[in-house]
């Protein structure tokens, strides 16, 4: 019986059993009825001001597959008319660079004489050490998208099993992607594919299993955090084929349930779907979903909507041949993001400290400006949700005092963005100085009650006052007055300012000859 998932199937009879956790009709002979397989269904096409992310597990499409020329066809086919050609298509079980690079030619010719916009599709893919020889790689389309790195995170990294052994711990690393979406986005992508659930349920093997699965998620956990920390407030999406349901489906087993752990906080866009729109697998007849995309607040912010396409898992095997249609050319279905191109207030790049200039930081009790030309003067700012009145705000620029008791990831928001910062520890920072005939008189935050040590040229100098500094500046600043040193320091280093307070040194001010 060639049916396809909601094709209507009757004159079925026969005994009904049950062996390997599958119930079966054991058919009588007869004739069997069937309605028409209705081909799948394009998701929606994304409007002008919208960019989508889309994942597929293309199913061990190797460059030994016999029928390769007529699954490039059919891929080409899903691409153009189901997803709409997607700016960003993340790929799993992909043989090696030539063949994806093969997919983005058939893809691009076809579209343009389709009649379409050449969508430049660029091929990245980079090899692992899987023995079967599949890799994660990446289908960007190049005409809306300026890829600025590539690169594969993991490879050589190993695990201890429980038996004492190394072992290999990413087969398909982590491949990272850091693009510019129309010009005005910058977004970070991760792709992957973890252990796959094969044997999890044997009592040798198992443990091992879950443990392996449990530290793929663990070392995606931390490359996140990493990434979010090297470039605070970004974007940010890891997608892929996690081989992982939305909840726990074993003690010891939860993947997802470790990435959502954070930090970064990720929401996982499945959850936001009712159950019977985000299946993208069968499992001996059993609907599953085992590919996910999961975002930071950045591109959280910027969600349209989600949606998973149902091309291959619903369809016969019957179809693999057809290259005129996009079903079956996998075992896996397709997900796809929308997100819209808001031009943010602000971005990370966009905050520093006054007193440092250190972009994307920030320091409890410090000062941060705040650069953004969709910054307006009365917009509500907040860090970690709690409300604080800037010091300064108007068209395009704000000043804020971080407050007090900041740790790991600071969530700054103004004007409806929101970036998270890695929260450094409070050290002086020297707004102005200025020497007289004896003495230097320094204006410096984060000082936050400190008694301040000063030194001129490596030279100790007498600290005469500390005292909070006149109007012109914001509150928090200090006017810091010392005696100029008796005898000049080292050559070379003679006009170099620095002041420590609990430990901590600004960066040094030169203050000339």
């Amino acid at each position: 019986i060639e049916a396809a998932t909601g094709m209507m199937v009757s004159n079925l009879s026969g005994p009904l059993d049950f062996f390997s956790r599958m119930w079966t009709i054991v058919l009588d002979r007869g004739e069997r009825v069937l309605t028409e397989m209705r081909p799948a269904q394009p998701l929606p096409a994304p409007a002008a001001n919208e960019f989508t992310l889309a994942n597929l597990n293309v199913q061990r499409f190797l460059s030994t597959d016999p029928q390769l020329a007529v699954r490039t066809q059919k891929l080409s086919l899903l691409v153009r008319t189901v997803l709409h050609l997607p700016d960003i298509l993340s790929v799993e079980e992909c043989g090696d660079i030539g063949v994806l690079e093969s997919v983005a030619a058939r893809i691009n010719r076809d579209a343009v004489e389709a009649g379409l916009a050449d969508p430049r599709y660029r091929a990245f893919l980079e090899e692992g050490t899987d023995i079967s020889g599949i890799d994660v790689g990446f289908l960007v389309k190049t005409a809306r998208v300026d890829v600025r790195v590539v690169f594969q995170e993991g490879k050589d990294t190993q695990y201890i099993r429980p038996d004492g052994r190394a072992e290999t711990l990413n087969d398909r690393p982590p491949l990272v992607l850091r693009a510019m979406v129309a010009g005005r986005f910058p977004v970070t992508v991760v792709a992957n594919h973890l252990r796959s659930l094969t044997d999890i349920e044997d009592p040798v093997s198992g443990p091992r299993i879950r443990l392996k699965r449990r530290m793929q998620a663990d070392y995606l956990r931390l490359l996140l955090q990493r990434r979010a920390a090297e470039t605070p407030g970004e974007p940010m999406a890891a997608l892929g084929d996690f081989n992982a349901f939305q909840f726990a489906s074993m003690e010891g087993d939860d993947p997802l349930a470790v990435l959502r752990g954070g930090p970064p906080a990720l929401t996982l866009l499945t959850d936001l779907l009712p159950l019977d729109q985000n299946d993208s697998y069968s499992f001996n007849g059993a609907a599953q979903t085992l590919d996910h995309i999961l975002v930071n607040r950045g591109l959280l912010s910027a969600l349209s909507r989600i949606a998973y396409a149902h091309i291959n898992a619903g369809y016969p095997d019957s179809l693999r041949n057809v290259a005129t249609r996009p079903e079956r050319v996998s075992d896996h279905d397709a997900v796809m993001a929308y997100f819209t191109l808001t031009e943010p207030a602000f971005t990370a790049a966009g905050v520093f400290d006054v007193a440092s200039s250190l972009t994307g930081a920030v320091a409890p009790g410090s000062l941060i400006a705040v650069d953004g030309a969709g910054i307006r003067a009365g917009q509500p700012v907040t860090v970690d949700g709690r409300e604080v009145s800037p010091l300064v705000a108007g068209q395009g620029f704000a000043v804020v005092r971080m407050p007090e008791g900041l740790a790991g990831l600071a969530r700054l928001a103004i004007g409806g963005s929101e970036v998270e910062l890695p929260v450094q520890i409070t050290v002086p920072g020297i707004v102005s100085a200025q020497m007289t005939l004896d003495s230097v008189e320094i204006h410096v935050t984060g000082l936050n009650g400190q008694e301040p040590a000063v030194t001129l040229g490596g030279v100790a100098c007498e600290v005469l006052s500390v005292e909070p500094s006149n109007p012109s500046f914001a509150p928090g600043v200090m006017l810091v007055r010392a005696a100029l040193p008796p005898a000049p320091g080292p050559a070379g280093a003679d006009s170099l300012l620095i002041v420590t307070a609990a430990g901590h040194s600004s960066q040094p001010v030169d203050l000339g000859p």
